[in-house]
């Protein structure tokens, strides 16, 4: 649905939406990714071994290291975001709309390490309804910040790809903070 709305703002938009989510945030996605399967596996272990107080401190330890990724993520992704569009190859049009898009994701690139790490907390410890309450909430939430910011609807700015970016972190963080 948001890259039906970004199509809206024409081709350097929408390639460089696709380029930033299918190249630099994949590889984001891929090392969150495995590491809530390693902390739903080792919550789920010591929950099913009836080990309470282990399962929190895995918890707490996987809290501590997704902020730390996410920090690190921003410090490093934000002044390199140019760069790391530029190794792909893509035209100047293309690098101007993605570098603003690339460095508001990756800054508020939080919410999403904190859903995704969150939800393998809750699914490792036996629940994966409130995940999945959390997941449908934070893509209705996504896809009206993204609407309302891309399209400048009821009196916010008309941001374009920006806006996009701007939704979907909106979306993320308050996911994020819902799974918290």
């Amino acid at each position: 649905v948001d890259l039906a709305m970004i199509t809206r703002l024409g081709e350097d938009a929408t390639t460089a939406v696709i380029v930033s989510n299918q190249s630099v945030r994949q590889v984001i996605m891929m090392l969150v990714m495995g590491a809530s399967f390693g902390a739903q596996g080792l919550i789920g272990r010591s929950v099913g071994e009836g080990r309470i107080e282990s399962a929190e401190h895995v918890a707490g330890q996987i809290v501590i290291l997704g902020a730390a990724f996410a920090i690190l993520v921003a410090a490093v992704g934000i002044p390199f975001a140019g760069a790391m569009l530029s190794e792909l190859n893509v035209s100047p049009e293309v690098l101007a709309e993605g570098i603003p898009y690339l460095q508001i994701t990756l800054l508020l690139n939080f919410g999403f390490v904190f859903l995704i790490l969150f939800s393998a907390i809750l699914q490792g410890a036996g629940d994966s309804a409130t995940p999945l309450g959390i997941a449908l909430l934070q893509t209705v939430v996504s896809l009206a910040a993204e609407w309302i910011l891309i399209f400048g609807k009821f009196g916010a700015p008309q941001l374009g790809v920006m806006g996009a970016a701007l939704g979907l972190g909106v979306g993320q963080l308050v996911g994020g903070l819902l799974a918290f």
